[in-house]
């Protein structure tokens, strides 16, 4: 496992440190926790980090899925959304977006350990797009 550079995206202060706590556990280090889209567009061209860990429904004018669009965009940077629907929920509003994985709150520590690691150096992953998503918790079923 190499060590990663994440930015948290989470606009609720307790599951933003939960997410740190989790990261810094697995020794990942945490660059900086924010709370809206704007902000995580910022951070990444700041910070320039492995990956970023993005809640879908946060606060600003830019959305979590939009957000993810514009990182990937500008900089390439892999994208975690969390979303606390069911992860297959999210699929048809994030289907072309660029990310890696879909996450279902509450986390699983293992599922996102593994899409983690699957990160190759430098935070380059897999394929990035909707077909390479990691589905978590949560009921799976769709429609």
């Amino acid at each position: 496992m190499s060590r990663r550079r994440v930015v948290v995206v989470e606009d609720e202060f307790i599951v933003a440190l939960e997410l740190r706590t989790v990261l810094e556990g697995m020794g990942h280090r945490v660059c900086r926790m924010v709370s809206s889209g704007e902000d995580a567009v910022d951070a990444a061209a700041i910070d320039r980090p492995d990956c970023v860990l993005m809640d879908v429904n946060i606060r600003g004018t830019l959305g979590g899925v939009e957000a993810a669009a514009a990182i990937q965009a500008r900089f390439a940077t892999p994208v975690i959304l969390l979303t606390g629907l069911p992860a297959w929920a999210l699929e048809q509003q994030v289907r072309g977006t660029p990310h890696i994985a879909v996450l279902a709150k509450p986390i699983d520590h293992e599922q996102l350990r593994a899409v983690l690691d699957s990160l190759g150096p430098g935070g380059s992953g897999p394929a990035m797009g909707s077909d390479s998503s990691a589905h978590g918790g949560g009921n799976r079923e769709g429609p």
